[in-house]
């Protein structure tokens, strides 16, 4: 029987097997009757009832009404469906619904045996069935709902992921309390299910939904649990920052142990506004030390602040309109980027003094952070102190200081490189990666050729970061690079994006972005369709200005390659419709 029931077909049961099973079965169901008096409040009914109920919801799907009622009437006349499960009238014009009556009853029943995950499954069946749920079922629905989530398996709890997705759904209207909502992201926390948190927190943050209810972000731990999936492994920096925007919009409280990690999240996916609004508010009071002692925060959001700075005395606009610029000792223009990435390195060393007596990892993470102001002199003190107390400097504090003298001369790092290697230093990837990104930086093909091929003699693998700061390089259109040299990166580009992981930095809509410029430089439209789909879509906000624009421009190429003949019809309508676009092709 209970391999009919998990039958997932719905036009393949044996009927003859069904009515040869079905007799004994009703017979075996009457047999059992629930006891009378101080027994009846323990009383719990055999499996043969649960698999019933289950049997009963599988014969309405299959529209076998007659087998069903059947059923469900020896349930009822046995006392296995309790009086409290039926109502004295029908209150809405859809319970006129056969199935819809056998269905809910049964699953007010259900909550009366405490089976509340076979009620949530008759709840979900009722609004496959009728694309909705009527108000009458709404307290039942949530009722069950609430009570699954408290003690479901990672398998129910999927399938309760699935009914939240569709009761918040405008079209149903109904609203799910706080607290389930809470309840919910906590339960998915407990049985690390990264994914249903995602799916379910997405849905709550499409207009659709927010037009009707703005339901609240994750709390307390699972808040950091779900940002860390969204960064490290789902790669979706849309909905990363939508949940880092929606944590400073509602001052949603950060517990204290994650509150380095969070801001550092924040900063590692250029959130400059939520990081700093983050950090401001977390580096004063109690607890602030979470955040201003945190090496890993105060080197992402030193990071991030001074990529802007330079950034924005790059940019061409800057000469017409800076941001609030003041002159410093040195009668040279700071911006307000890198006076608070600044104020966030001080605050970091002012909490480790005296510096004597910091650890070794708080001296490396102070020596990196002046390396990233371009302060050489006071990059060095930390290294200083290190050699004062007898501690030798590890592969990492090379790192950090090949790092610091990349950025001024790539070539002269490469010989420190040479070096190391003399005095029996093995360069690992961080150390080929950090000095073949400022050769990149710097333009110097030459020596990037040459680092590749060093780092390939030694057997060594570059990071992920490195593999990024690479394909950006080698895409970037301009600088004098011929259309075929660039035709070949991209391809070259296109395998790496191809055979690595979903969860590699490799796959993210940065990386999509400098491709599709290079495939729409070279009027490639199916390239610039493939790095879309792999690397863009799904992953930033389909509304957001700069996207509609992307997404215009490969339709266009997309619709002349097309009209002369180069590509397909078929598959020209299917990438315009993929992009959003259903006009003629």
């Amino acid at each position: 029987m209970k391999t009919i029931t998990d039958d997932t077909t719905s036009n393949t049961l044996d009927q003859s097997l069904i009515n040869f099973i079905l007799g004994p079965f009703l017979k075996h169901l009457a047999s059992f009757q629930p006891p009378t008096g101080a027994k009846a409040v323990s009383y719990q009914p055999p499996e043969a009832t649960s698999l019933a109920y289950a049997l009963i919801d599988k014969f309405v799907s299959l529209k076998r009404y007659h087998a069903a009622f059947e059923l469900f009437q020896t349930l009822s006349d046995c006392g296995h469906v309790p009086p409290e499960a039926f109502l004295p009238e029908v209150p809405s014009p859809l319970a006129h619904d056969f199935a819809v009556i056998l269905r809910s009853t049964l699953a007010r029943a259900c909550l009366h045996w405490g089976w509340h995950h076979r009620g949530v499954g008759f709840i979900a069946s009722i609004m496959k069935s009728q694309d909705s749920l009527k108000q009458d079922l709404e307290p039942l629905a949530l009722e069950l709902l609430h009570a699954s989530l408290e003690r479901c398996s990672p398998a129910q709890f999927k399938a309760c992921t699935w009914l939240m997705c569709r009761l918040v759904d405008p079209r149903c209207g109904i609203i799910i309390p706080t607290n389930t909502i809470h309840l919910f992201y906590s339960r998915a926390l407990r049985v690390g299910d990264c994914e249903s948190a995602c799916v379910f927190y997405s849905h709550t943050r499409s207009r659709r939904v927010k037009t009707m209810k703005d339901y609240p972000s994750p709390q307390g731990a699972t808040l950091t649990w779900l940002m860390t999936y969204l960064v490290g492994q789902k790669h979706d920096k849309h909905l990363a920052r939508s949940l880092a925007k929606q944590v400073v919009d509602t001052s949603e409280p950060i517990p204290r142990y994650d509150r380095g990690r969070f801001i550092a999240l924040t900063a590692s996916q250029g959130f400059s506004t939520e990081a700093r609004v983050l950090w401001e508010r977390y580096s004063v009071g109690h607890g602030h030390e979470f955040v201003v002692r945190n090496a890993a925060t105060m080197l992402r959001v030193v990071s991030l602040f001074t990529r802007r700075d330079s950034w924005t005395r790059t940019r061409p606009e800057s000469r017409v309109r800076a941001p609030r610029v003041v002159e410093d000792t040195d009668e040279k223009k700071k911006t307000d980027y890198s006076r608070f990435a600044r104020q966030v390195l001080v605050a970091f060393r002012e909490s480790i003094l005296p510096l004597e007596a910091a650890n070794h990892f708080d001296l490396s993470a102070l020596a990196r952070g002046y390396f990233m102001l371009g302060e050489m002199a006071e990059g060095l003190r930390p290294f200083r102190v290190l050699i004062g107390r007898r501690e030798i400097p590890d592969r990492h504090d090379i790192n950090i200081a090949l790092s610091a003298m990349a950025r001024q001369s790539p070539r002269a790092a490469c010989q420190i490189m040479d070096r190391m290697v003399d005095q029996g230093l093995r360069p690992d990837g961080v150390t080929f990666g950090t000095v073949l990104h400022e050769a990149i930086v710097h333009g110097d093909a030459e020596l990037v050729t040459e680092i590749l091929d060093r780092a390939r003699e030694a057997g060594v693998s570059l990071s992920s970061k490195t593999m990024v700061s690479l394909i950006q390089a080698s895409v970037a259109v301009g600088g004098g690079m011929d259309n075929e040299r660039l035709k070949a990166n991209v391809r070259q580009a296109w395998e790496v994006v191809r055979t690595t992981r979903e969860r590699s930095a490799v796959h993210t809509p940065n990386v999509g972005k400098c491709c599709i410029v290079a495939c729409l430089h070279l009027e490639d439209p199916v390239m610039a369709f493939n790095f879309w789909a792999r690397l863009i879509r799904g992953k930033t906000e389909w509304g957001d200005r700069e996207q509609r624009k992307q997404r215009r421009a490969i339709g266009s190429l997309v619709r002349r390659h097309c009209a002369e003949g180069r590509l397909d019809v078929d598959r020209a309508r299917a990438m315009l419709l993929a992009l959003g676009d259903r006009g003629e092709v």
